[in-house]
C-alpha cells in the first residue's frame, strides 16, 4: 500500500473502534451503527483495492524493467549494425539501409 492510503486506513480504523466503544456517549445520535458498518465496509473495501494496486504495481515493476532491459538491447544492436552499414557504403546510400544519418 502508498504510505497515504496506510495513514488513512490506520487512522480511520482507530476513530471507527474508538467509536464503536463509546458509539452510547454521541449524544445526539449524530453517528449511527448502521453508519458505522458503512464505514467498516468501505474501509475493508479501500484495503482491498489497495492490495491490488499493489499487486499491480509490482506487475507494471516488473514488466517496465523488462521493456528497459529490451530497450538496452535494441539500441546497442541497432548502434552496431548501423555501424556496419556506414563502414560499408558511401554517405548516400545509407537511406536505402534505413540510416537516417546525413553527416
Amino acid at each position: 500500500m502508498s504510505k497515504t492510503v496506510d495513514i488513512q486506513i490506520e487512522k480511520s480504523r482507530n476513530l471507527l473502534n474508538g467509536l464503536k466503544k463509546h458509539l452510547n456517549e454521541t449524544g445526539d445520535k449524530a453517528i449511527s451503527s448502521e453508519e458505522l458498518l458503512a464505514t467498516a465496509s468501505e474501509l475493508n473495501e479501500l484495503q482491498a483495492r489497495s492490495k491490488e494496486v499493489d499487486a499491480l504495481r509490482e506487475d507494471l515493476n516488473d514488466k517496465v524493467k523488462d521493456v528497459n532491459h529490451r530497450l538496452d538491447e535494441m539500441k546497442q544492436r541497432y548502434a552496431v549494425q548501423k555501424k556496419i552499414i556506414k563502414g560499408r557504403y558511401p554517405m548516400d546510400r545509407w537511406a536505402d539501409y534505413g540510416v537516417p544519418d546525413k553527416r
